[in-house]
């Protein structure tokens, strides 16, 4: 099950609606309920990074990909960059890098798609890179830390 919706501003892409889309999905899933609040915490900055400093639309899709969920939101003005992961500099990004298993960028004739991945069962806690230079992606991948 894939769900999608285009994000655009001015007019305003309903926040609301990308949290709920993305609740309902990981709901859906089977993702436990701590996991669900931080997936739609990490997808809502996402997309609001994307509105923000992105071109100003974009789209989002959430499903399942190997027993994990993902989120993929695509900024149509490409202006997300690798390196925009590794900025800890109190950005969105960061919160999203956090909360994530596994966060990626990756750019194409469409713009930059940020993706990212949180396993439906917490991967086991360990030090993990912040970032490195190529990822399964097709891009910079950054891992979130654990405690």
């Amino acid at each position: 099950m894939t769900a999608e919706y285009e994000l655009r501003r001015p007019g305003g892409a309903d926040l609301g609606y990308v949290r709920r889309l993305v609740r309902a999905h990981a709901e859906h899933s089977g993702l436990a309920p701590e996991r669900v609040e931080d997936l739609v915490l990490a997808a809502n900055e996402a997309a609001t990074n994307v509105l923000d400093h992105g071109g100003g639309h974009g789209r989002i899709a959430v499903r399942e990909h190997d027993g994990d969920l993902v989120v993929e939101i695509t900024d149509a003005g490409g202006r997300l960059r690798e390196e925009h992961l590794a900025a800890a500099d109190g950005s969105g990004l960061w919160v999203v890098r956090n909360l994530c298993d596994e966060v990626s960028v990756a750019r194409n004739g469409a713009g930059s798609s940020l993706r990212l991945r949180m396993a439906k069962v917490r991967e086991p806690a360990g030090p993990r890179p912040v970032a490195t230079g190529s990822g399964a992606f097709g891009g910079g991948v950054a891992r979130a830390r654990t405690s």
